[in-house]
């Protein structure tokens, strides 16, 4: 498995553990690594909720 699988499977799985509290986990995730300064972390954060978004989908007819 690539590292590009290896995300998408790492966010689908966040998505099926935290469900409605995603968005809560997520921000929890970014608000720490920013309190650290670590920018790698904070990228692969970044890189994982548009993953989020994108398996997400639409809704209301608009996309995340």
């Amino acid at each position: 498995m690539t590292p590009e699988h290896e995300r998408w499977a790492f966010a689908a799985k966040l998505l099926d553990v935290h469900r409605s509290r995603i968005g809560r986990f997520i921000e929890g995730r970014a608000a720490h690594y920013r309190r650290l300064g670590d920018e790698d972390a904070l990228a692969f954060w970044e890189d994982i909720t548009e993953k989020l978004i994108q398996l997400m989908g639409p809704e209301d007819g608009r996309t995340h």
